[in-house]
């Protein structure tokens, strides 16, 4: 692994631990969620010419509302600490790019891996993360697949993308559908596109994400740079970081895709996941479509979502909708709507769903 980068990762991580110390909030769990949502969404919807951290000074207005509700005493010294501290590491190290300017991220330090029950161990220079050996596999064959980069040296790959997402921490920030679900979607629509997943989360081979590095994986990149000529038909999964822009950008696309779609006669369908919020923008937006075909509810503590990097389904302690968008009328028959509201509340037991 190349030194530089994990000097650069080290001070990520560093600024990450004085952000919960300046802010002055008690719970390190919110001051991880708005580290996490400041990060995706300034990855997800602004250009960004840095490796990690968000390259952009305009004030985030999402970020410093949230600090204000959290009790953050001094917001504007707070927000002002963390950009001055980007500019800083961004001029240091941030330009960084494992895959130009080193032609790789392999280096002088060693990746050292290891087995510890169901858990596959990764360290490089006293920093270490831990993924399932199923997700570790998994990893692989798709660094394989993509085949962007020596196979020797997988780890020193696996081992970046989980430093990325370790470091975005942001628990439910990061949970995945239920295979279990997927699997439905995939047999039931031929669905079997992630609009918003990761190496680690990701259950298809088709997803797009956040990071540029995770094209070694496989991603298509990000959802909101794809050409449309890559939606022309076909059905598609989203369930997009539980964030307000996020989920308004989204909708706002999707809605344009269908609409090109109804204009050429196409069948296009999202699958499109989001949280049971009051005053939610996003979801009047795709209610009052005509394209709204189907939608779903589950309710709160009696579905689950799934944590790949725990390998643990995680109860909901909100209610979820799911939506069926299309230009397809008949897109979700009332068997497809029971068998998915199955799946998501026992995603333990749905082998009978395919009998």
């Amino acid at each position: 692994m190349n030194k530089q980068l994990i000097m650069h990762i080290k001070d990520i991580r560093n600024l990450r631990k004085e952000l919960g110390v300046y802010v002055k909030i008690k719970s390190e769990d919110e001051v991880s969620k708005i580290w996490a949502r400041w990060i995706i969404t300034h990855r997800s919807l602004f250009k960004q010419n840095y490796m990690y951290l968000p390259n952009d000074d305009e004030y985030d207005y999402q970020m410093l509302t949230e600090l204000l509700s959290k009790g953050c005493i001094n917001v504007k010294n707070a927000y002002n600490f963390l950009i001055n501290s980007c500019g800083t590491l961004n001029s240091k190290r941030g330009s960084l790019m494992a895959d130009t300017e080193f032609g790789g991220i392999h280096g002088d330090t060693k990746i050292n891996v290891y087995e510890e029950g169901k858990y596959v161990i990764l360290e490089c220079d006293e920093i270490s993360d831990k993924l399932p050996i199923t997700v570790y596999k998994k990893m692989g064959r798709m660094y394989k697949n993509a085949g962007l980069a020596p196979e020797n040296i997988k780890n020193s790959y696996i081992w970046l993308i989980m430093m990325f997402y370790s470091l975005l921490d942001g628990k439910g920030l990061q949970w995945a559908v239920p295979s279990s679900v997927m699997a439905i979607l995939k047999q039931d629509m031929g669905c079997d596109v992630e609009l918003f997943a990761s190496p680690i989360n990701s259950l298809h081979m088709n997803y797009y994400s956040l990071f540029l590095q995770d094209k070694y994986f496989g991603s298509r990149g990000n959802f909101f740079n794809a050409p449309d000529g890559d939606f022309k038909e076909g059905t598609f999964q989203v369930n997009p970081p539980f964030i307000v822009p996020i989920f308004v950008k989204t909708t706002e696309k999707i809605l344009r895709l269908l609409e090109i779609s109804d204009s050429r006669g196409t069948n296009l369908t999202f699958i499109y996941i989001m949280p049971e919020w009051e005053d939610f923008s996003a979801y009047n937006m795709v209610t009052e479509t005509r394209f709204c075909m189907k939608q779903i509810n589950l309710e709160a503590y009696k579905h689950y979502y799934y944590q790949y990097s725990t390998g643990a389904y995680i109860k909901a302690r909100f209610g979820t909708i799911v939506l069926f968008l299309s230009t397809d009328m008949k897109c979700c028959s009332v068997d497809l709507e029971k068998a998915i509201k199955i799946a998501f509340t026992q995603p333990f037991n749905y082998a009978s769903l395919f009998r």
